[in-house]
């Protein structure tokens, strides 16, 4: 509750100091479409976090999983990939055409 005040107090501040003019959505239907434009972008961003945590979960476990200095071929899905590491635990994984 604290910092939404003093949120509002600096956005008030922002305002005086640079002549900015604060202004909102005046009908109901740009008032919807405006939630529903802040709601979508909520979610995208929480769908995006998400995203980006399982990623970095996903290539934190192959740095540990597979052996540095690697080069193999696996199929995943139907489809095969070239897996190449080098020793500082970077990799590349490469779609491959069919074996």
């Amino acid at each position: 509750m604290a910092t939404e005040t003093a949120f509002k107090h600096d956005i008030a501040a922002m305002a005086r100091t640079a002549s900015i003019t604060l202004s909102a959505p005046e009908s109901i239907d740009d008032r919807v479409a405006a939630t529903m434009a802040v709601s979508e972008y909520l979610r995208a961003m929480q769908a995006f976090e998400a995203a980006s945590t399982r990623f970095n979960e996903a290539c934190n476990r192959m740095r540990t999983t597979i052996p540095k200095n690697s080069r193999f071929v696996t199929k995943v899905d139907f489809s095969s990939h070239l897996v190449t590491t080098n020793n500082n635990g970077d990799f590349e994984v490469l779609p491959v055409p069919v074996i």
